[in-house]
């Protein structure tokens, strides 16, 4: 038996021999080579089709200039312009008269004159002759003695000041029962480490009752830093409650620490401090 080509019309004819041919299996198979064909070079085609069309619009796209974006403008505002007040000018501000100075002349005196003897210092007591209490009386000082007359001249200086020597002296309050106040020393008291370490001495000894309600309460307590730097005079200057009065008390007086006292004109005074103490009572 000669081979026979399953894709060959005779073989086609083969199968169908004696049957139907009209039927449309048999033309199917009579046109398959033909329509292989077809639908192969359709497809390939397609897919060069499909491949060309993205490469060409993007060649397209490089090759055409983009035109450059617009902006509206939004339309124009009308806008109402109105003069302005004209600034009225500034009265001049008056101008004082000039003072006029009378020229450093004499003064007239018409209260009598009382001589001050200038006290010496000597090894031995000298009496100094003083002028009694009753001549300052109505009088004016000066270094010479004059009854005074009111047709007299006094010299003075043309600015202000008299000619003549004066003696100045300096006193202090700073005696054995003289309390200054610390803002009023030259060197204040210092505690030993400074007052935080005082505040903290006194908030760790500090007991505070308890209480059903929590609060902040200030206690104000004044006390008197001694010349050897103990503490005296404590006291409670307000009156706090909840036992804090005698709490405050017994906190400062079982401090035994001694402050460096302070000072005024050089010597040691005593002095009187002020300072709040903040309780937080749970």
């Amino acid at each position: 038996m000669s081979k026979v080509s399953v894709f060959d019309n005779g073989w086609t004819d083969l199968v169908f021999e004696g049957r139907n041919k009209s039927y449309g299996a048999y033309q199917l198979r009579r046109q398959d080579p033909k329509t292989t064909m077809v639908a192969l070079f359709s497809g390939i085609a397609l897919i060069g089709l499909l491949v060309a069309i993205p490469a060409s619009i993007n060649y397209l796209k490089a090759e055409l200039p983009t035109a450059p974006p617009t902006f509206e403008l939004p339309d124009p505002t009308i806008v109402q312009l109105r003069d302005l007040p004209k600034e009225q000018p500034k009265p001049e501000p008056l101008k004082p008269d000039p003072v006029q100075q009378e020229p450093a002349g004499a003064v007239a005196s018409s209260t009598p004159q009382v001589k001050f003897s200038t006290p010496v210092v000597t090894s031995s007591t000298t009496p100094v002759d003083l002028p009694s209490t009753t001549d300052f009386l109505n009088a004016n000082p000066g270094d010479h003695n004059d009854p005074g007359n009111s047709n007299g001249n006094i010299a003075i200086d043309s600015n202000g000041s008299s000619s003549g020597t004066a003696t100045t002296g300096t006193g202090s309050d700073t005696g054995p029962g003289v309390i200054v106040h610390a803002g009023n020393v030259d060197e204040a008291p210092v505690f030993p480490g400074g007052l935080n370490k005082f505040y903290t001495m006194v908030g760790d000894r500090f007991k505070t009752p308890d209480s059903e309600s929590r609060m902040t309460v200030k206690v104000h307590v004044y006390f008197v830093v001694e010349k050897d730097g103990t503490m005296t005079n404590i006291k409670v200057v307000n009156n706090p409650g909840e036992n804090l009065e005698r709490e405050a008390l017994r906190v400062l007086k079982s401090i035994k620490t001694k402050w460096k006292p302070g000072k005024k004109g050089g010597e040691y005074v005593r002095t009187a401090y002020n300072l709040p103490i903040t309780v937080n009572v749970n």
